[in-house]
């Protein structure tokens, strides 16, 4: 309900209300657990020192995203209208959605690009949770 102008009318359908695969909760809650999933597994974290070899084009999309938030932010608050943040929320977790694709992190020999990679992913995590809590959204840990 929140990604429709204020101004429009709302169509209801439950299949897109319930896709995984497009603008929708369960779309932007499988991004979160994806990123929770990466960040179990591995277990202890490593800080990297650098952020100099995230330069495949996923990784700078994903950046590059997440560089867009406080504008999208401020704007929203602006215009007392939350769709901004649901269209930012969901372009974050498409773009996460290809990163998870392109990008291996936990086969990767390369220590410092892996732990790189995973300070991306802990980002992500971090903001889409604080966007589901300023969307009234509850995201689950596992689906």
């Amino acid at each position: 309900m929140l990604s429709v102008e204020p101004a429009k009318g709302v169509n209801f359908v439950w299949d897109r209300v319930l896709n995984f695969e497009m603008n929708s909760a369960p779309f932007i809650n499988y991004a979160y657990t994806r990123g929770l999933g990466i960040i179990r597994k591995l277990g202890k974290i490593e800080k990297p020192k650098m952020f100099d070899k995230l330069n495949e084009p996923a990784e700078q999309a994903l950046i590059l995203q997440l560089s867009k938030l406080p504008e999208v932010f401020a704007e929203a608050a602006d215009d007392l209208n939350p769709t901004r943040l649901c269209t930012y929320t969901t372009e974050l977790a498409q773009r996460f959605h290809e990163f998870y694709e392109k990008s291996d992190i936990s086969h990767l020999t390369d220590e410092e690009l892996k732990w790189q990679r995973v300070s991306l992913v802990i980002a992500v995590r971090d903001i889409l949770k604080k966007l589901a809590d300023v969307l009234g959204l509850r995201l689950a840990e596992r689906m």
